[in-house]
């Protein structure tokens, strides 16, 4: 709450008898909600597909909650992951949005990859639990990597004339 004092001074053909008023704002607004990451940290295989993740309100707004998503750790986009959204919107009325991790399956054993995901940047909300940790498990066996076919040429020595004839060269 807030305490606004008035105080009449200096009339001017008048004299004050009851100069002063107090006045108490009542603070009426709600404290924002805060926003979370559902849930727990998370290990699932490359070859599970995707990865469903929620971030949910603490309480119901009357106006949206915006979310930056910032992705760190051993994981790469683009080779590993893709995340979808990264602005996180959660529309007024509403408690959750769901945000999607797609995992590659790349056919070539790794070390298991860690993303961590942060909410950050709240708009019309506080961030509470913002941090979730995926570790990306490979389902290859170790060592094995998906090889393009090798191409050789049989003879290392060939031989051409000035009429551009040249040997076949099988492969």
């Amino acid at each position: 709450d807030r305490i606004l004092t008035l105080t009449l001074t200096s009339p001017h053909n008048a004299t004050v008898a009851d100069g002063i008023r107090t006045i108490t704002i009542t603070d009426n607004d709600s404290p924002l909600p805060t926003a979370s990451w559902t849930g727990t940290n998370q290990t699932v295989s490359e070859g599970a597909g995707r990865v469903l993740l929620v971030v949910g309100l603490s309480t119901p707004v009357t106006s949206e909650v915006r979310l930056t998503i910032a992705a760190s750790g051993t994981a790469v986009v683009g080779t590993d992951y893709a995340l979808s959204p990264t602005l996180v919107i959660i529309p007024a009325g509403s408690l959750t949005a769901t945000v999607t991790v797609q995992l590659f399956d790349n056919h070539t054993w790794a070390p298991d990859r860690i993303l961590t995901l942060t909410l950050t940047s709240p708009h019309n909300a506080t961030v509470a639990d913002g941090i979730r940790t995926i570790t990306i498990t490979d389902n290859d066996p170790q060592g094995y990597r998906v090889n393009l076919p090798l191409i050789t040429i049989p003879s290392p020595k060939m031989t051409a004339n000035e009429s551009g004839f040249c040997d076949t060269v099988g492969v």
